[in-house]
């Protein structure tokens, strides 16, 4: 089984890789889930977003994508502008990985949940690797 190439998030400075799919209940939403092409099977989804918190809010500030007649098609081709949107309809988590420091030559990670209610961000939770 392939593994999904990744959503990216801007966090803490730095961009940090997700697996959930923010923009999927929008997509469904709207019916327009079927806009992208799944051109491979590390990308099934279609496209691929970057997301940034921006004062405890979460946006999409890029998305890059093909429609079924391999045009790059992004954020102009879904929302009527191309400025950062604010993801109001996603109520979920985002589980980021974060370097915690070097032990032994080792790298350490945590684990971080983010947890959201329509866009806000309400929690922060580190867990065990």
């Amino acid at each position: 089984m392939a593994t999904q190439t990744p959503e990216l998030l801007n966090y803490q400075g730095e961009k940090r890789s997700f697996h959930e799919e923010p923009l999927a209940a929008y997509l469904e939403f709207h019916e327009i889930d079927d806009r992208f092409l799944s051109y491979s099977s590390e990308n099934e989804r279609g496209y691929i977003g970057i997301w940034e918190i921006i004062d405890n809010k979460l946006y999409l500030t890029d998305l890059k994508g093909f429609n079924h007649k391999m045009k790059l098609i992004g954020m102009l081709d879904i929302f009527l502008d191309a400025d950062a949107i604010f993801a109001g309809w996603y109520s979920g988590e985002i589980n980021i990985l974060l370097n915690t420091g070097i032990v032994d030559g080792q790298k350490q990670w945590i684990k971080r949940r983010l947890v959201f209610i329509d866009g806000v961000l309400v929690d922060e939770l580190d867990l065990p690797r």
